[in-house]
C-alpha cells in the first residue's frame, strides 16, 4: 500500500488527481499527462509510485476523456487526438498559472511529464513556461512533423493533408522547432524499442537534433532506449524516473 493521499478537486471546470506523500516531505511537484483513450484515474498506479518517492503529483483530466469525455462523430479519430492535444495546451495555460499559486508547490522543483499522447502536451507546455525545471516524456513524440512523415511511407495516413489548419498547427507547436526555448533545462526521454504505436524513431531524430543545442549542456538531457519495452509504463520506467528527478 502506498504511502500517499489522493483527492479529487477541480478547478476552471477541469477534474484533477492531486497525490502528496505521506511520510516524506516533498521534494517537487510534477504535472502529469496521461495518453489518448485513458482516464486520470487509470494513472493513479504508476503515479503513486513516484509520489511515495516525495513528489506531488497532479493529473488533470483531459478534454475529451474520462468524466469530460464526448464523442465526436464527424472528424477521424487521428483529428480528434490532434484537437485533443492542442485543446488540452490552450486550457493549460492558465490551469499551470493556477497550480503554482498553490502553497505547498515550489516554482523552482516544478516538473512537467507526458505519457504517450501526454508527451505531445506536456512538451509544448514545457516550452511556454520557462520555470518549468524539467519535461519527463515517455513513450512519446517530440518531432511531430517527422513522425508523421514517417508513419505516412508506411501507411495510408492521409487525413492531415486535407486540414491545413491542423498542419500550421502541428508545425507551429512541434518541440523539435522550439528547442531553443527548452535549452538549457533538464529533459528525460524514455521510449520502448519495441513501440509500435508511436515508434521510436521519430524521439531518436529528436535527440540526434537536441545535442548539437544542448552541446555544452550535455548532461541536461538524458536519452533511454529500452530493448524490451513496448507502449506500456513499467516499474523500471517508474524506478528510473524517480532516479532521474532525485539526480537534478
Amino acid at each position: 500500500m502506498f504511502q500517499i493521499n489522493i483527492e479529487k478537486r477541480e478547478v476552471l471546470g477541469i477534474p484533477f488527481l492531486f497525490i502528496q506523500p505521506t511520510k516524506k516531505k516533498i521534494q517537487g511537484t510534477i504535472l502529469h499527462y496521461y495518453g489518448w483513450n485513458s482516464e486520470m484515474n487509470n494513472s493513479i498506479p504508476f503515479c503513486s509510485r513516484i509520489a511515495e518517492a516525495g513528489y506531488q503529483i497532479i493529473v488533470p483530466e483531459l478534454p475529451n476523456h474520462g468524466a469530460r469525455i464526448k464523442k465526436d462523430n464527424n472528424n477521424a479519430e487521428l483529428i480528434c487526438q490532434w484537437n485533443t492535444i492542442f485543446e488540452s495546451i490552450d486550457e493549460s495555460l492558465e490551469l499551470i498559472n493556477l497550480i503554482v499559486e498553490y502553497p505547498t508547490v515550489i516554482k523552482k522543483n516544478f516538473y512537467i511529464q507526458g505519457y504517450s499522447m501526454g508527451g505531445y502536451i506536456a512538451s509544448v507546455l514545457f516550452t511556454k513556461f520557462s520555470f518549468i525545471k524539467g519535461l519527463i516524456a515517455v513513450n512519446s513524440c517530440l518531432a511531430w512533423q517527422k513522425n508523421e512523415e514517417l508513419l505516412a511511407k508506411f501507411s495510408t495516413r492521409t487525413v492531415l493533408k486535407e486540414n491545413q489548419k491542423l498542419l500550421n498547427l502541428i508545425s507551429l507547436n512541434d518541440p523539435i522547432n522550439l528547442i531553443s526555448k527548452m535549452v538549457p533545462r533538464s529533459i528525460l526521454i524514455f521510449h520502448g524499442q519495441s513501440d509500435f504505436i508511436i515508434p521510436v524513431y521519430s524521439q531518436r531524430y529528436f535527440y540526434k537534433t537536441v545535442l548539437d543545442d544542448y552541446s555544452i549542456h550535455s548532461k541536461q538531457i538524458t536519452y533511454i532506449e529500452s530493448p524490451n519495452s513496448g507502449h506500456q509504463i513499467n516499474l523500471d520506467i517508474t524506478d528510473r524516473i524517480i532516479e532521474w528527478l532525485k539526480s537534478n
